[in-house]
């Protein structure tokens, strides 16, 4: 069992570093409904972003950061923000 948990939070880091990566110019990468369903994953995995030592928080703030410039984004960006804030805070 705990080489299976071990298992999945390597894939989940490498998913995660993977899909936060910065410089992929990729359209589909800045499609404002890729933009947001990356952002929900980003708040939707806050706690495991917190607990996690070697997840890929400061890409995923960078990640958040640069989605905020797209105006259709902007909502989810802040909610996903407030999540990993309030999950961070919570696990302290």
């Amino acid at each position: 069992m705990r080489d299976d948990k071990a298992a999945t939070q390597q894939l989940l880091t490498q998913l995660a570093a993977s899909l936060l990566a910065e410089g992929d110019t990729r359209p589909a990468r800045r499609s404002p409904r890729v933009l947001a369903a990356a952002s929900q994953l980003v708040g939707a995995y806050a706690q495991w972003f917190a607990k996690t030592a070697n997840a890929p928080v400061e890409a995923a703030l960078r990640y958040l950061l640069r989605a905020m410039s797209v105006p259709e984004v902007r909502g989810w960006v802040a909610f996903a923000w407030h999540m990993q804030q309030h999950c961070t805070q919570t696990e302290r």
